[in-house]
Order: structure tokens, then C-alpha cells, then sequence
């Protein structure tokens, strides 16, 4: 039989739901997450609620707050002067900072040299462990180091220091100028763009880079929060959902039992009945009464491991009844419910102790 569950139950799930709610609305600050539409947010509602082997399938533009990194990002590029990007594994950026006009100018406008570009961010960084860095000449003949942004020890992006040279190392300006006449760049705008990329020196992309780890480990950790978060407020809210079904089931079979059933019986004691069949009535009605009873809700919701014959022999229990009298209501022998009352003794904790089992039972009324 479903039972009502207590309000109390109720409401401190609703409590800690909303609880939840807050704490996701708190990671979720930043202007851009806040402004977006209402089908992009269910979309990362519901990526979200998958199931763990397959987040890896959860794009990093969707677990990532992106204008508060960009803010993280610009006052380190105050700071230290190293560019930096974001970019996801299909080479989608998704903040960055110091981009060079030769890139934004040059490599990223022309086709071939912006799938050099792509390439570059997705290819030359595959295999890169948690925690570690690659250093790489992209396919533009310029440097980049990678460090990957890991989510339930899945690769979704890679956070870039890039693209640089090193301050003790000679620039092949007749590569470079061969370069902008294979593609068409203006030649004197391109040279102009490759003087102004930033000269690096080891140790101060070694610092650029742990700094970068760092923040890869900060941004994975803060994307398994939010989805760890959300899972939860999720299943509470399925476990809420649930509860909810099952008051709305009991409430239809408890008035299904007031409409269907009982009007039925009180016409059957109206007909020519005998005492036995009288009594049969009686103990029915008396039974369908207790069914609908808070007592019984309480003692089911609480004991859940009670048989159902167990849970008859309570309620008759706790009127004050004999096994005497018990064993004849329920058409049974006396060491029969005797043997059922001492089982019910030790489910509800009374077992060798000199409680009083019709007491107890009738606390939970």
C-alpha cells in the first residue's frame, strides 16, 4: 500500500532543494551564464543530468564561466604580459587575452592559415596529461604551450600561453615574408605584426605556465562542482517528484476506498445478516478505518520492514486487544500472534527490554 509521507519529510526536502538551487545560482554569478536564454540554460540543465561515464560528451562553452575567467585572465595579462586563450577541443576559443594582430590580422582571417591555426590547437595537444604542459611550434611557425582542463577525468579543452617567441632565439624574417606572399598577406603589414609578438624568455613562460596549470586545475575543479551540484539538486528533485506521486496515489486510493467501498458496506448492513457476518463487516469497516490512519502511515513509513500481517497485528495491539481476542479476529491461534507480537517487540527496539509495546504503538498516533 503507498503512504503519505510525513510533512515534515516534506518540507525539509523542499528546504534543502532550494538549498541546492542557491548554491548553483552562486557558481553561476557572472553576467554572461546569467543573460542567457532560457533554452540554452535547460540544454545545460539537462547535459548536465547524464550520466557520469558520459560527461565527457559536455561541451567546456557549457560548464565554463567564461566572462569570469576572461576577468581572471586580463589581470593576469596586466601582470605578467603573457598572452593566453581558452580553447575547447573542436578549437572553438572561448576567452583569451594578448592575441597578437599577426593571429587576429593574419592567421585567422585566411582559410588555410586559420585551419593551420585549428590543427594546431587540437592535434599538436592531444595526449597532454592532467597536470602537465607541451611546449610546440604551431603550423603558423610561431610558439605555443598547452596545459589540457580535465572534467571527470575527461580532455575538454586546454588552457594556451601563445603565441610568443623566445627572447634568445634569431626570427627567420625571409620564412615569414615568404609566408605572407604564399597566402597574400600584405607583406610590410605582416612583418609589422610579427615585430610587435611578445619575446618571452624560459623563465618567464615557465611561471606563464605553471600559472596557467593552475588555473586548468581551478576551472576543472569548479566544472565537477557545478555538475556535482547540479546531479544532486537533481536527484533530490526526482526523489521530491517521487514522494509527491505517492501522496497523490494515496490520497486517490484512500478516496477510492470512501467512495467505491464503504457506501457499499452500509448498504450490506442494512440486508438480513447473521452475527458472523455482521461481525465480518464490522472489522472490515474497522480495518479500511485504519488503513487511512495516521498511525499506520507512521509505523509503515518508519518500520518499513514490518510484514503486513505484522502491521494488522499493531493496530489491534494498540486498541488494547488480547492475543486471545486477536487470534479470533484474524481467524488464527493464539501462539500464532503471539509469536507475530514478540517479532514486533524486536523490529521496534523493545526486544528484552520491559517496555510496554501498546504504549509505543500508541505513540505513533
Amino acid at each position: 500500500m503507498i503512504m503519505k509521507v510525513e510533512n515534515k519529510t516534506k518540507v525539509q526536502f523542499i528546504k534543502d532543494s532550494e538549498k541546492m538551487r542557491q548554491r548553483i545560482t552562486e557558481v553561476k554569478t557572472t553576467e554572461g551564464l546569467q543573460k542567457s536564454s532560457n533554452q540554452e540554460n535547460e540544454l545545460w540543465y539537462m547535459s548536465i543530468l547524464s550520466p557520469e561515464d558520459n560527461s565527457g560528451k559536455i561541451e567546456l562553452a557549457e560548464i565554463l564561466d567564461v566572462p569570469t575567467v576572461q576577468v581572471v585572465m586580463d589581470n593576469f595579462y596586466e601582470l605578467a604580459h603573457i598572452p593566453m586563450s581558452i580553447i575547447d577541443l573542436k578549437g572553438k576559443v572561448l576567452a583569451g587575452v594578448g592575441w597578437q594582430d599577426i593571429c587576429v590580422k593574419f592567421h585567422r582571417i585566411h582559410p588555410e592559415t586559420c585551419k593551420n591555426c585549428i590543427e594546431s590547437d587540437t592535434k599538436l595537444t592531444a595526449g597532454i596529461s592532467a597536470g602537465e604542459s607541451k611546449l610546440y611550434k604551431c603550423k603558423n611557425k610561431m610558439w605555443d604551450a598547452a596545459t589540457p582542463i580535465m572534467m571527470c577525468n575527461e580532455h575538454v579543452g586546454n588552457v594556451f600561453c601563445g603565441q610568443f617567441f623566445f627572447d634568445d632565439e634569431p626570427i627567420d624574417y625571409e620564412m615569414f615574408r615568404s609566408q605572407a606572399r604564399k597566402y597574400g598577406f600584405p607583406e610590410e603589414g605582416y612583418i609589422a605584426a610579427l615585430e610587435s609578438v611578445p619575446r618571452l624568455s624560459r623563465k618567464k613562460l615557465d611561471m606563464g605556465m605553471a600559472f596557467c596549470e593552475k588555473v586548468a586545475q581551478m576551472f576543472s575543479q569548479l566544472s565537477y562542482s557545478r555538475i556535482t551540484l547540479a546531479r544532486s539538486l537533481a536527484k533530490r528533485d526526482i526523489l521530491l517528484n517521487s514522494l509527491q506521486a505517492q501522496e497523490d496515489l494515496g490520497d486517490r486510493f484512500l478516496d477510492n476506498i470512501k467512495i467505491q467501498v464503504l457506501p457499499y458496506l452500509e448498504k450490506l448492513k442494512k440486508t438480513s445478516l447473521d452475527e458472523v457476518q455482521k461481525d465480518l463487516i464490522k472489522t472490515t469497516e474497522s480495518h479500511l478505518d485504519k488503513i487511512s490512519s495516521p498511525f499506520v502511515q507512521k509505523l509503515s513509513s518508519r518500520y518499513l520492514n514490518l510484514t503486513k500481517t505484522e502491521l494488522q497485528i499493531a493496530v489491534l495491539v494498540k486498541e488494547g486487544k488480547t492475543s486471545k481476542e486477536i487470534a479470533h479476529i484474524l481467524n488464527s491461534k493464539k501462539r500464532v500472534i503471539e509469536f507475530h507480537r514478540e517479532n514486533i517487540r524486536a523490529k521496534l527496539g523493545l526486544k528484552n527490554k520491559k517496555g510496554s509495546l501498546v504504549t509505543l504503538l500508541q505513540s505513533f498516533s
